[in-house]
């Protein structure tokens, strides 16, 4: 099982539940700065860098993440939602460009846990940024995954399933590494 937990822990990274920490800090440089979203997204474009919190490989405008639609429903529950609303406008400006860069589960996260905190918990901006060096909304994405890779582990184990492999014709790298030869 711990090798199955750190295995499934070692693919977490700045593209996969490591971005809700980055993505908490471009939320704070928004609604700190007070800079309009188009700038916001001007500025990542002018030097090529991806806005973490923004952007899914399978979700869309027109196939929205089922699970943003439910953590935005219990936003209602609050009564001021400063990181959210910067994070959905700097999703307009983004979609308006392509439909994939919507905002994504880690964005999401780190808007509306900063909006908890500031209104549930006075949380201040100061407050929040200590919270960003210690990656500490990166931890509200590990501990459930890590929840779910141990509940994967057992399940396979229960079922008697052995360790999954993909069949050799579906790996990238010996596609690629074939086509070279």
């Amino acid at each position: 099982m711990i090798s199955s937990l750190t295995a499934g822990l070692l693919t977490i990274g700045n593209r996969f539940g490591g971005a809700v920490n980055q993505a908490a800090k471009n939320w704070i440089y928004g609604v700190e700065s007070g800079i309009d979203p188009k700038k916001f997204v001007e500025e990542f474009s002018s030097t090529a860098r991806r806005i973490e919190g923004i952007g899914h490989k399978k979700y869309r405008v027109e196939n929205p993440d089922p699970r943003i639609l439910e953590l935005t429903k219990w936003t209602s529950k609050l009564k001021f939602k400063k990181f959210l609303t910067f994070a959905k406008s700097v999703e307009k400006v983004t979609t308006s460009k392509k439909s994939n860069l919507i905002l994504n589960v880690d964005g999401t996260i780190a808007a509306i846990l900063m909006d908890i905190l500031v209104e549930r918990e006075n949380y201040s901006l100061k407050e929040l940024k200590e919270l960003t060096d210690v990656e500490f909304f990166n931890a509200f994405f590990i501990i459930p995954r890590s929840v779910g890779f141990i509940s994967h582990f057992l399940d396979q184990k229960r079922l008697d399933e052995g360790l999954f492999r993909l069949p050799r014709e579906e790996v990238a790298y010996i596609k690629h590494f074939k086509k070279e030869r």
